[in-house]
């Protein structure tokens, strides 16, 4: 594969792990799906779980036919990301990323990137909402309910329970 002098070189774990998030979030935001391909190792797992959807894929073509999905869903949506270092190691790359979704600022998630010896992604994990809000939020608790109502009233019954009893005031 010829360099395209034009785009900068793959993003790579090195000792610039701020510079790899930057790059992976220009590609995000960009929806540059050919920049994708060779960032991650032949052997490569992509895992994304947004709002409780897992998609998975292994190796280089079914991780960009994934991430075409993604982008044209986030061109659908109109969704654009910020994403911010948490944490870096030897072979990982932690990034929080937060996200603008039909002129909405409540997408959130988090992303794990590990690195193969050569530099390379052998492995991502992408978690991810794209409709976050406050605890209390109406909205938000109706949705739970509707969707996990055990879960719903297991919060709801908690929040009572440590409000009224003073449990949990340490």
């Amino acid at each position: 594969m010829e360099h395209d002098a034009r785009r900068p070189d793959p993003p790579r774990l090195s000792s610039d792990p701020r510079g790899f998030v930057a790059e992976a979030e220009r590609m995000t935001n960009a929806r540059d799906i050919a920049a994708i391909r060779p960032i991650f190792g032949p052997e490569a797992t992509w895992t994304s779980v947004i709002d409780g959807i897992v998609m998975t894929a292994a190796g280089h073509d079914e991780i960009l036919r994934k991430w075409e999905v993604m982008c044209r869903f986030m061109d659908l949506r109109e969704m654009f990301v910020r994403k911010t270092l948490v944490a870096s190691g030897a072979d990982v790359v932690v990034n929080e990323w937060t996200g603008v979704v039909a002129g909405r600022p409540n997408a959130r998630g988090v992303e794990v990137w590990h690195f193969d010896a050569s530099g390379r992604v052998d492995r991502q994990q992408l978690y991810g909402y794209l409709n976050t809000g406050p605890e209390t939020g109406v909205a938000r608790n109706a949705r739970m309910f509707a969707t996990s109502p055990i879960t719903a009233a297991a919060f709801a019954f908690a929040r009572l329970s440590v409000k009224f009893n003073g449990k949990g005031n340490s």
